[in-house]
This record gives C-alpha cells, structure tokens and sequence, in this order.
C-alpha cells in the first residue's frame, strides 16, 4: 500500500510539474485571448453603428417615406402655385412673370401627381429589383 502511495505520490508531483511548466503558456494565451476579446467588442461596436446609420438611411427609400413625401411636395407646390396666382392678381407681379413660374410650378405639380398616381396604382414600382 505504500508502495501504490508512493507511485501515485511521484505521479501527482509529475503531473503538477507538467502544470508548472504550461502556466506561462496559459498565462499568454490568457492575454491574448482577453485582447482579441476587447478587440471583438470594439468591432462589434463599431459594425452596430453602421448597421443602426444604414437603417437611418434606409428608412429614406422605403415605400411609405417615398409616397408620403411625394405628397407634401405636391401639397407645397399646389400651394406655392396659389401664392403665385394670389400675387399676380394683387397686381405685385407681371404677366409674362405670373405666366413663367406659374407654368413651371404647375408643370411639377403635375409631374409629382403623376408619380403618387402611379406609385398607389402599382406599389411594386417601388419594390427593389
């Protein structure tokens, strides 16, 4: 019995240095390990930033934003068309003036109207490809 103790004693003190030699090891593969962690984390961070700036942009191309601001634009230029006739009629501006900007104010008018009207009658044409 103490033969098998003595064998396992030799075995243990073998095995511990063994342990002893790998600690330095262990130790830099420790750093190495907590630096391409941090180093993770900052690529993480950094990739979320990007992903939440890409979804900011993205939310300018989505369907609804397009057609909801095709519709304030025609809204302004119908109103900005009124502005236009109001002054003329004040007198405050001339007819070859009220004639200019009204026609071109008129005309993207127009232009917008056509775009929402073919946008709502075919909501695949802002589907991406």
């Amino acid at each position: 019995m103490k033969q098998v103790h003595r064998e396992l004693l030799i075995g243990n003190e073998g095995v511990a240095r063994r342990n002893l030699a790998k600690e330095a090891e262990m130790e830099a593969l420790k750093a190495s390990l907590a630096e391409q962690h941090a180093l993770m984390r900052a690529e993480r961070s950094k990739f979320e930033e990007l992903l939440q700036a890409h979804q900011n942009e993205s939310v300018r191309f989505a369907p609804d934003y397009i057609i909801s601001r095709l519709r304030t634009s025609i809204h302004e230029s119908e109103e900005l068309s009124e502005s236009i006739a109001q002054s003329f009629l004040e007198g405050k501006t001339g007819p070859d003036d009220f004639l200019k900007q009204y026609r071109e104010t008129r005309k993207v008018y127009h232009m917008r109207a056509a775009k929402l009207e073919r946008v709502a009658g075919d909501p695949g044409v802002l589907a991406p490809s």
